[in-house]
């Protein structure tokens, strides 16, 4: 919030006390005078006007602060926290979305049976699907820090965007344990999955947002070298990632590829924050139309409790 004139920081803060509900984003525009939309992780909005507030100058001091004058995305240094910046076709700066993010978040509670029985136990091929925004990213930061700092594991991050470990040329301080390698270009991430198996010898390689065939046929060899793949897919859901059938031939065990053996594939499908299906480990070709059972959990927002449904 220090990045905000005072007169705006207050009014944020003020809406921010008034709620017990966790933020996801604040939205600004160019509108006279600019609105701030101060967005829920549950979805609720609430509008603060900006009086004497000047966009473009307070783009100008972020970049001279963090120096990203033509970046689309800034991020604070030893936070999880980053700037989007919206532009015209002229290139001028026309909105900011001010994303938080957070070390942990309720999804997790909804798999502490599955981390402590099998995730860290069993070496597998872990897939986490969801549309964006669903904590996807969170959760793989979560999961790393209670790999490597509970349970003493070697876990190697591969972030390809630094929100797993925190923007900044060091891995956040909540996440001390965990050893990081951030990417210049994703051009480069299959060839850095290789490096880093060979050199660094980890258990757990986490890796957010494997996109193309070359990355996730290379996440299956760093497999078969002995190391837990555990990783995010621009998917929202199985289904999705079905229809997409030379993605899925490659992510997931197919019995007519010659290239590799199959392999034990469990995903995770988050439908929201607090909501997700857990699917049994897949033996593929999957028919779309037949997708298998799964078992689904939720947080009940009275309770608190978990909910299940098979």
């Amino acid at each position: 919030m220090t990045i905000f004139p005072a007169p705006l920081r207050y009014q944020l803060q003020v809406t921010l006390e008034n709620t017990d509900k966790r933020l996801y984003e604040i939205y600004c525009d160019d509108y006279s005078p600019p609105v701030f939309s101060v967005r829920f992780i549950d979805g609720s909005v609430k509008e603060v006007a900006a009086y004497n507030f000047s966009l473009n100058e307070h783009y100008g001091i972020i970049s001279r602060n963090f120096g990203a004058s033509n970046q689309d995305k800034i991020g604070i240094p030893g936070t999880f926290h980053s700037i989007r910046v919206l532009k015209n076709k002229k290139g001028d700066v026309i909105g900011l979305i001010y994303r938080f993010g957070c070390l942990t978040n309720t999804t997790t509670h909804l798999l502490r049976d599955f981390i402590s029985q099998r995730l860290f136990t069993t070496r597998n091929f872990y897939i986490f699907l969801g549309a964006p925004g669903v904590g996807k990213t969170t959760l793989l930061r979560e999961i790393s820090l209670i790999a490597a700092n509970a349970l003493s594991k070697r876990v190697h991050v591969i972030d390809t965007t630094d929100e797993i470990c925190g923007f900044g040329d060091k891995p956040n301080k909540a996440l001390p344990k965990v050893r990081r390698t951030s990417l210049l270009s994703r051009d480069t991430l299959s060839q850095t999955l290789l490096d880093v198996t060979k050199l660094y010898s980890p258990e757990i390689l986490i890796i957010d947002e494997l996109e193309s065939e070359a990355d996730l046929r290379t996440a299956r060899q760093v497999y078969q070298r002995g190391v837990s793949i555990i990783c995010a897919l621009p998917f929202a859901s199985l289904t999705d990632l079905l229809l997409e059938k030379e993605k899925a031939s490659l992510a997931l065990s197919d019995k007519q590829s010659f290239i590799f053996p199959e392999v034990p594939t469990v995903v995770f499908e988050i439908l929201r924050p607090g909501h997700l299906r857990i699917y049994p480990p897949l033996k593929f070709p999957v028919d779309v139309s037949k997708i298998p059972t799964f078992d689904e959990r939720w947080i009940d927002n009275t309770s608190g409790s978990v909910l299940t449904k098979q």
